[in-house]
Order: structure tokens, then C-alpha cells, then sequence
């Protein structure tokens, strides 16, 4: 899509007013419905979704049974007329997969029965494949499938539990406030599939789609949240998964998701090309493809990358195609008039037809921190730098790194590092793959927690985004004994040699992080006292356990925000870091 055409949706959609609230009630929808056919219950349901969509006002729920709706069926809709699309008013809520008969939402089944928004009027499309819109079966299907209309912050537009398949131009627009969950954007083909600003995707499955726009991804998006999310083969000019945009001042972020056999000519997963601020977080990017540049994300002028506890691994650029130019590189990232901050993450046989196996910069900037880089060969560079700068603070690598990059901290020379790299499948390259550490890795403890970000993506729900950066990507206490790991992974290994106990089973320190009073609890009834040191090893507390107790609440007041560690005398080994906000 070019800018001007993204100019004009924009404009559309930001032109349409909502209808004001009239009543809040709930409508049914059954295509096996017999009763009166009014929307009024179970039993006399509407029979099509249309009916429904144009019966709701501001704040209505709408119960969807297990089916399949198409957008040329419903009282004045024209059957077989390919121009016509679903249309979700602003604060109306969309609810799927239902039986029939539920009284309540939670009454669903889990999992969620199939309700389909498709634009296969005929009946007759292929499943599980990506599309080809020249296809006879394609000919007859809607063009537009999909509009969602915003909703307010206090009563977002809702669309939860429901497929949207078959649409062969866009087959989602969506202007927020708006929130997608449980939903499924499958086989669709068109300029572009998605399109949205201001939305949160929670559990979105987006795979099989294909967009053809010259200069347009599969799912653009801005100022939008996605989680807990896959999307796989996918294909895409720029973008084959997602193409972010919007102004410097737009973030967009990503976490916990994951970005599989995704395809595009520059980032075969993501492109970032508007110049945003683009936050992955707790991710995996396994055999993305870029015909040119950046094999799993791509950075396009202006735009800045910080990657948290992620997993790129045997993602491909190919620079093949005339359309690249020299400078098109970088297996995993490739950066460009960008910056890249990278703290904890994993690089793992990414590979580069030309520069820059895992990295390339060109005219950027770079930050990486705690990161583990592991390669397949010896005949192109792990991080390649053209006219750009970067700084690293501990690192395990396998391979010679560029001189130009300055290296602080550890920096470990290993290979080998992985327990279970091909994971359960025994497949290498697939969504199953695990880099957990090896008991024996130099990788454990060689990592600094001060190094650790801001918690952008609030990771663990607890609504705060300014503490230290709290799990690792499987959700395991990135702060443990000792310092913290190299990559995405934390392990519950430590390097030391003392045999107490560690952690837990020694002392605990809750809550952590900590505002207030710090709560210490220790299992050694000769753990008389401890310890509370700060970084640059001076006590600032001595706590003494009453005789026979072994918890104490310690006053901190007076203690400046940042790391401490917390040591309890006559066990050299049991000790445990805590941050004070």
C-alpha cells in the first residue's frame, strides 16, 4: 500500500462516527437456529451474522454458534456480491465458539468451536495453503472481509473467538480502541491482509496469508500490542508476518509470540518501515526468509529495535534478486539508519548469502548486552558493521568478531552450548527447538543483571514497565543466584562449586523487587544473621535473626533504588540478589 493510499484509509476510518447508545442487550446467532429468527435467544437466533451486525447498537454483545457466515447472506445483502464486507460497529462485542444453549460466556467450550467470517461464497476454496488469487476457486470470493469500527478506552470494540478466512483484497481493517482474542486470519490473499491502529491481539493465529502490494506487509499495524500469538507461512513483499508503521513517537510491541517459515523480500517476518519504536520481547523467529534483507526483522530508516530475551534462530537472507543492491544482508536483523538495542537474546544458525550471518548495520547504531551467538559456518561474519557502531557487554560467540565492534565483560569463545537444540521433534528449525544452557556452559553467570531493560511489555502483568526486565522467555525468574545468564534462557544452574543449598531452599527475599520493607526468610537455624550489600560491596544492613526465628522484615528506608545482595553469614553460597524500586 503506498503512502498515499494509507493516507486515505486513515482518513476514512478516522471520518466514520459511532451511533450513540441506545441499549445494551445480547444477540444470538445460530445458523442451525429454527425458532423466530430475531436474534432474541438460542432458540430464535439469528440464522445470519448480517442480521445481527446491523441489529447491534453501542455496547451489545453478539454470541456467535459454531458455523460458517458469509457477507452476501442476510436480509437485504445480495447473494454471490463479492463487494460486500462484515461491519462491527464501535464498542460492539463479537463473541465465537459457541455450542448454542451457553447462558454465559464462560460456558464456552474449551477449546473454542470453529465460527468462520468467510469470504468463500462459493464454497469450494483450498484449506491450509497459501492462496493464489488467480486460482478458479478465488474468483467468486469477497474482497473486503472484515471492518472494525473504534471503540472508546473505556468499551474497546471486541472481536473474540472467531476465524477470518477467504477474503482475496483486505481481508481485516481495524481502527481501536479495539481488542482481538482467540482469533484465527487464515488463507486470505489481497494487496494487503490487516490493517490496524491502536488494538491489542491476544492469541491471534495469522498463517496462510499472502499479500501482493508492492510496498505493503501482511498485517500492517501501529500503536498496537500483539501476545501469546503465532504466525506462520506467510508471504509478503516487505513484511511477509507484520510491517509496522507510524511516526517516531508510535510503539508497537510483540511478546511472547512466535514468527515461523515466514516469508517477504526485506524482513521475512517483520519490517519496520515507518520509523517507530519497535519493542519484541520473550519471542521466537524460527526459519524466517528475506529474498533481500534481514531474515527474520528488518529496520527501515528512523526506526528503533529493542529485543529482550529473544530467539533467532535459522532465519535466512538470500539477496538474490536484482531488486536487493549491494547492501541488502543480515540472516537474522538487518538495521538501517535505525538503532538496535538487544539485551539476552539468542542468535542461532542464521545465515546471510552475503554480510552479517545473525546482524548487519548500515548507517545504525547498536547495543548488545548478555547475548549468545552461535553460527553454522566460517564464511560470512556473525555481525557485519558498514558505516555504523556497536557495543557489546558479555558475550558467548563461536566465531571472530568484527574488530571494529567494542567488546566489555565476559566474552566467552564456545560451541556447543544447547541442551535439546532440535527439540521434541528431533527436527532442527521448527517452532519446538530449545536453547536451554548446558550444565557446563560458560554462558550461566556470565551475564550482568544491571544490564537488564526497563520491563516495556509489562511481561509479567503486574502493570509495572520501569522495573528491571523480571522473566526469561520461558517465564522463569531472569534474577536468580548469582549473576544473570547469557541469551533468552535463565538456568537453575549455578557455576559455583560450595554445596548448600541455593535460592529457595536457602533464603528468599519477597517481594522482589521491592518498594518498602524487604521480607528474609532462611532455612539454617545457624543462619543467625545477614547481610544486605550494595554494588560496590559495602554493607548497608546487618540483620540479626531473634533467637529461634528464622524471618525478619528489614526497614529500607534510606536505601537508594537499584541492585543488592543479600548474604547470609556462614554460607558463602546462599545469597540472593534484590532489586529496590
Amino acid at each position: 500500500m503506498t503512502g498515499l493510499a494509507m493516507h486515505i484509509f486513515l482518513t476514512f476510518l478516522l471520518s466514520i462516527s459511532v451511533l450513540p447508545s441506545i441499549a445494551q442487550s445480547t444477540i444470538y446467532v445460530d445458523v442451525d437456529a429454527t425458532g423466530g429468527n430475531d436474534g432474541t435467544s438460542w432458540t430464535d437466533a439469528f440464522v445470519h451474522l448480517q442480521d445481527a451486525l446491523t441489529e447491534a447498537e453501542t455496547g451489545d454483545q453478539i454470541w456467535i454458534a459454531e458455523g460458517a457466515h458469509t457477507p452476501d447472506a442476510g436480509i437485504g445483502f445480495t447473494p454471490g456480491d463479492t463487494g460486500i464486507r462484515f461491519e462491527v460497529k464501535g464498542s460492539v462485542k463479537v463473541y465465537g465458539g459457541f455450542a448454542g444453549g451457553e447462558a454465559s460466556l464462560l460456558d464456552r467450550p474449551s477449546p473454542l468451536l470453529e465460527t468462520v467470517l468467510s469470504g468463500d461464497l462459493n464454497g469450494d476454496d483450498l484449506e491450509n495453503q497459501i492462496p493464489d488469487r488467480s486460482a478458479p476457486e478465488y474468483q467468486d470470493n469477497s474482497l473486503r472481509l472484515l471492518l472494525v469500527y473504534e471503540g472508546t478506552e473505556e468499551e474497546p470494540t471486541i472481536l473474540d473467538g472467531v476465524t477470518i478466512r477467504g477474503a482475496t483484497s483486505h481481508a481485516v481493517a481495524a481502527l481501536g480502541p479495539c481488542q482481538f482474542r482467540e482469533v484465527t486470519i487464515e488463507v486470505n490473499v489481497g494487496d494487503l491482509i490487516g490493517s490496524s491502529i491502536n488494538c491489542v491481539f491476544d492469541t491471534l493465529k495469522f498463517r496462510y496469508n499472502r499479500a501482493e502490494d508492492s510496498q505493503s506487509g501482511a498485517f500492517q499495524i501501529s500503536q498496537s500490542t500483539i501476545k501469546n500469538s503465532t504466525f506462520e507461512y506467510n508471504e509478503a513483499n516487505d513484511g511477509g508476518a507484520l510491517q509496522v508503521w507510524g511516526s517516531e513517537s508510535d510503539s508497537v510491541f510483540v511478546s511472547k509470540s512466535t514468527f515461523h517459515s515466514n516469508h517477504a523480500g526485506d524482513g521475512g517476518a517483520i519490517v519496520n518501515s515507518g520509523g517507530a519504536h519497535l519493542v519484541v520481547v520473550s519471542t521466537k523467529f524460527i526459519a524466517n526468509e528475506a529474498r533481500c534483507a534481514g531474515g527474520a526483522i528488518a529496520m527501515d530508516e528512523n526506526g528503533s529495535l529493542t529485543s529482550i530475551n529473544n530467539v533467532y534462530a535459522f532465519n535466512h537472507s538470500l539477496n538474490q534478486t536484482s531488486e536487493c543492491g549491494p547492501l541488502a544482508d543480515g540472516g537474522a536483523l538487518w538495521v538501517y539508519k535505525s538503532s538496535l538495542h538487544d539485551f539476552n537474546s539468542t542468535f542461532v544458525s542464521n545465515s546471510s548469502n552475503a554480510q552479517g550471518d545473525h546482524v548487519s548495520l548500515l548507517d545504525s547504531e547498536g547495543v548488545m548486552s548478555n547475548v549468545i551467538l552461535q553460527g553454522i559456518s566460517q564464511e560470512s561474519e556473525d555481525i557485519k558493521l558498514i558505516s555504523s557502531t556497536m557495543e557489546i557487554a558479555n558475550i558467548l560467540h563461536d566465531e571472530t568478531l568484527d574488530p571494529a565492534i567494542t567488546v566489555s565483560g565476559n566474552q566467552i569463545l564456545e560451541t556447543g552450548v544447547f541442551n535439546d537444540p532440535a527439540g521434541p521433534d528431533g527436527v532442527i528449525g521448527t517452532v519446538d527447538d530449545q536453547f536451554t544452557l548446558q550444565p557446563s556452559s560458560g554462558a550461566i553467570d556470565a551475564g550482568d543483571a544491571f544490564l537488564l531493560p526497563a520491563d516495556l511489555a509489562d511481561i509479567d502483568n503486574d502493570g509495572d514497565r520501569q522495573e528491571p526486565s523480571p522473566l526469561d522467555i520461558n517465564g522463569q525468574p531472569r534474577v536468580q543466584v548469582g549473576n544473570v545468564d547469557l541469551g533468552a534462557y535463565e538456568s537453575s544452574t549455578s557455576t559455583s562449586t560450595d554445596s548448600e543449598p541455593r535460592h529457595s531452599h536457602c533464603i528468599q527475599a519477597y517481594p522482589n523487587p521491592f518498594s518498602g520493607s524487604l521480607n528474609l526468610k532462611t532455612y539454617f537455624a545457624r543462619g543467625s544473621s545477614a547481610k544486605i550489600l550494595d554494588v560496590l560491596g559495602r554493607i548497608v544492613r546487618i540483620i540479626d535473626f531473634e533467637a529461634g526465628a528464622q524471618q525478619s522484615t528489614i526497614d529500607t528506608s534510606g536505601m537508594t533504588p537499584g541492585l543488592y545482595l543479600v548474604s547470609l553469614d556462614g554460607y558463602p553460597a546462599c545469597s540472593i540478589k534484590v532489586i529496590r524500586r
